[in-house]
């Protein structure tokens, strides 16, 4: 468990590093730093992956399900200074390398005291970064 105090900064078009995040997942995420809580508030605008979704077979009376991804919709064609923050399912299924998610690994999560989380320490990316600070 991870508790952090401090100040609360939220970012709603404020450019950090001179680099502008928008948030494409549907709910704000909150981001401690350390010194800080830096919330990025949902943009009203959701990335997603497509997905279907087929049985194939049971244990013990559970079903269970196959589910094959599909294509990531719901992201903005990129634009100079601007990293997009998505789920981490649409940052595996996409090339781009202007995406960011949060980074909910047990090293970077933060919980509160019954364990829910609550926001995380880090971003991620997959491969190269895309950006210039």
């Amino acid at each position: 468990m991870c508790v952090l105090s401090g100040s609360r900064k939220r970012l709603r078009g404020e450019v950090l590093n001179r680099v502008e995040i928008v948030n494409l997942t549907p709910h704000d995420v909150d981001i401690y730093t350390g010194r800080e809580q830096i919330t990025i508030p949902r943009s009203g605008m959701v990335a997603r992956v497509g997905s279907s979704i087929e049985m194939v077979g049971e244990i013990n009376g559970i079903q269970v399900t196959r589910t094959r991804w599909g294509e990531v919709v719901g992201i903005p064609d990129k634009q100079d200074g601007v990293v997009y923050l998505v789920s981490s399912i649409v940052l595996m299924s996409s090339d781009r390398d202007d995406l960011v998610a949060p980074n909910t690994s047990q090293a970077f999560a933060v919980r509160d005291g019954n364990g829910n989380m609550i926001g995380c320490r880090a971003l991620q990316v997959i491969g190269e970064i895309g950006w210039k600070e």
